[in-house]
């Protein structure tokens, strides 16, 4: 089975998560995660801070960044309004932006180990927020200049919103190291839940197998989510069965994904999960009507156009999925974010990057 795919660019939708005049410049991960009735978290990983100004000549507005902390968030409240409203965490006593973001790991293994949040879900159950993180270390001088070592939970057990405007400012939360995750078992491509079966679904990257790594799948219960019991958690084998043995398992997604969403549409009838390999212009949908079924159904449902195609100045990842924005029953509305290869520099005065683009796409 394969759709005919048309898509178009929401340029409507850009604008409200573009660059703040006072505050929020722009992030990349722009993973959003129902968390009340109609009302949205978003994620942000690395996010530029600070205002806006004209450049040189006085014309076109650039970035003048004062901070780089690894996380921020938003909520979009869809009952009220469609424009997010960002929150910055800043140092206890101060207006300075806490340099680790919203979340820090509890037990670090490495003390320069900080995260970027990238997938999340409100559990059914309790009512807790679990968000998935890649715990990073800073490596300078060699390849990209960090490493992933492992994959850890953070749960916000009351991820309620107050009157008062502070958002999610005061949640308070844990986190715990999945001890199965390392630099070759990123265990945070995506989380979903599957009310026929009661488990919670996270999707993994596997980098042992094949030339660039696959997509595994595994599960547990929230009762063991929430108690960070990860003896309980069961990986899908090539023996067609679960295991607690994160052990020959089975390829359900070929491809190097570094982050994602996990969805089920009510229309298609399918689950289905976006992917953007950093060396591609294509982001690829995924798709089953089983969570795990031998392999999923692969197409492009997207195509980067210029000039983020030009692959001397950008690079493109983080597609995400955002059903709240679906407008149609074959729809699906996406996301990605597009990077400047070169300085710094160069990343704070192009405008049109480092937030996220919407496209539509409509499949038959």
């Amino acid at each position: 089975m394969s759709y005919t795919i048309t898509t178009s660019e929401d340029t409507s939708l850009d604008a409200l998560f573009s660059p703040q005049q006072i505050g929020w410049l722009g992030a990349d991960v722009s993973t959003s995660i129902e968390i009340a009735n109609r009302t949205y978290l978003w994620l942000w990983g690395d996010t530029l801070v600070g205002h806006l100004v004209k450049n040189d000549d006085g014309g076109n507005l650039t970035r003048s960044v004062q901070a780089f902390p690894h996380s921020t968030l938003a909520i979009v409240d869809l009952n009220k309004s469609q424009h997010p409203t960002f929150y910055i965490k800043t140092l206890p006593g101060t207006s300075i932006p806490d340099p680790m973001g919203f979340f820090s790991p509890q037990s670090p293994s490495d003390p320069k180990e900080f995260y970027w949040i990238v997938a999340g879900l409100l559990l059914p159950s309790s009512g807790s927020l679990a968000i998935l993180a890649q715990v990073i270390v800073s490596t300078p001088g060699t390849g990209a200049g960090f490493e992933q070592i492992g994959s850890d939970l953070i749960l916000v057990q009351s991820p309620t919103l107050t009157g008062a405007g502070e958002g999610p400012l005061p949640w308070k939360y844990n986190t715990s190291r999945i001890t199965q995750s390392n630099a070759k078992l990123a265990m945070n491509l995506g989380i979903t839940y599957n009310k026929e079966d009661g488990y919670i679904y996270i999707f993994c990257h596997d980098g042992t197998q094949g030339l660039f790594g696959t997509t595994i799948v595994s599960r547990i219960m929230e009762k063991d989510l929430i108690s960070f019991n990860w003896a309980a958690l069961l990986f899908w084998t090539n023996e067609n069965a679960w295991s607690t043995s994160p052990n020959n398992m089975k390829s359900i997604i070929p491809g190097p994904w570094s982050e994602g969403t996990v969805f089920w549409h009510p229309t298609l009838r399918v689950w289905y999960f976006l992917g953007l390999n950093i060396f591609s212009l294509d982001i690829e949908l995924a798709y089953s009507p089983s969570l795990t079924e031998s392999t999923w159904s692969t197409q492009t449902i997207y195509t980067i156009p210029a000039p983020f195609s030009n692959s001397s100045r950008y690079y493109n990842y983080a597609a995400k999925a955002h059903p709240e924005y679906e407008q149609g029953p074959n729809e699906i509305v996406l996301t990605y974010n597009t990077n400047a290869k070169g300085p710094l520099q160069d990343l704070f005065n192009d405008m049109a990057i480092y937030h996220p683009h919407f496209v539509r796409a409509t499949l038959k």
